[in-house]
C-alpha cells in the first residue's frame, strides 16, 4: 500500500520538518545507537545520523527505504536501512539507546504488539520518542467525518468535526499571524474568535453545498451530509 503512490513527495511537502523536531526532543547526539521504527524515507533517521548517531532505519516497505537511501547518499549521510515489521522487529533485546518513530509506528495494525517491540529493543534507561497524530487534532476530525458518512451525526459530533477540521486550520493561521505581529490580550482573542467563526462558516457553507449542489458544480461527490441539521447550534463561540 505504501508504495502505491508518491509517498516520498508527500513527506517532502508535509512531514519533512517533523523529523528534526523528534530528533531534538530525543536529544540525539554523536555515538548513540538509534532505531527509527516505520522510518519511511528517513525524515527522522537522516537528521539523527547527521548528528553523528549510529542509526538503523527500519520500515515494512522496501521502496520507501530505497527512496530514503538515495536522499542519504546525496548528502553523504551514513546509516543502515533494514526492511522490518514494526510488530516483529528483527533486533536483539535492549539493542538501542534510543528508539523513535515519526508519524510511522502509529499505522501498525496492532498497537500493543508494536509498543511491546519498541520497549523490548530499547535498553533499560534508554529513550523512546514517538511523534503521532492525535484523536484531538485534525486527523481525529477527519476520522469522525468519515465515520459519519453513512449516518446522521448528533450536534455534538458535528461540532467536533467542524472544530477539528478546516475550522482549526483557519483559526491556527489567525493565531500565528497574531503572534507574528505581536498581538496580545483583546486583539489576540479577537483574531482567535474571528478565525474560529470563519472556519465554522466555511464548514457550514461546505456542508450546505453538499446537499444543494450537483457533483458537476462542486467537482466532487455530493449528498454525503444529507439529513444533518442544527448548524445554528455551532455558532455559540469558540470552545
Amino acid at each position: 500500500m505504501w508504495a502505491s503512490g508518491n509517498y516520498p513527495e508527500m513527506v517532502d511537502t508535509f512531514l519533512l520538518p517533523l523529523g528534526p523536531r523528534l530528533v531534538e526532543a530525543c536529544r540525539i547526539g554523536a555515538g548513540v545507537s538509534v532505531l527509527d521504527v516505520a522510518a519511511g524515507t528517513g525524515n527522522a533517521s537522516i537528521p539523527a545520523a547527521q548528528r553523528g548517531a549510529h542509526v538503523t532505519a527500519s520500515d515494512l516497505t522496501p521502496e520507501l527505504l530505497q527512496a530514503g537511501a538515495r536522499v542519504a547518499e546525496a548528502s553523504s549521510t551514513d546509516l543502515e536501512w533494514v526492511t522490518a515489521d514494526a510488530e516483529h522487529l528483527p533486533f536483539e533485546d535492549e539493542s538501542f539507546d534510543i528508539v523513535m518513530s515519526s508519524i510511522g509506528v502509529m499505522f501498525a495494525p496492532h498497537h500493543q504488539a508494536a509498543a511491546d517491540e519498541i520497549v523490548r529493543v530499547c535498553r533499560p534507561g534508554g529513550t523512546i520518542g514517538l511523534l503521532s497524530w492525535t484523536p484531538e487534532g485534525m486527523i481525529g476530525g477527519q476520522v469522525m467525518d468519515m465515520e459519519g458518512e453513512n449516518r446522521s451525526l448528533t450536534i455534538g459530533e458535528l461540532q467536533q468535526v467542524h472544530q477539528r477540521k478546516t475550522g482549526a486550520l483557519i483559526r491556527c493561521a489567525c493565531r500565528m499571524g497574531a503572534i507574528a505581529a505581536g498581538a496580545s490580550g483583546a486583539r489576540y482573542d479577537g483574531l482567535n474568535e474571528y478565525g474560529w467563526s470563519l472556519g465554522i462558516a466555511f464548514q457550514i457553507v461546505d456542508d450546505l453545498l453538499d446537499v444543494t449542489s450537483t457533483p458537476q458544480e462542486l467537482g466532487k461527490a455530493t449528498a454525503k451530509d444529507a439529513g444533518i441539521d442544527g448548524f445554528d447550534d455551532l455558532l455559540s463561540g469558540p470552545p
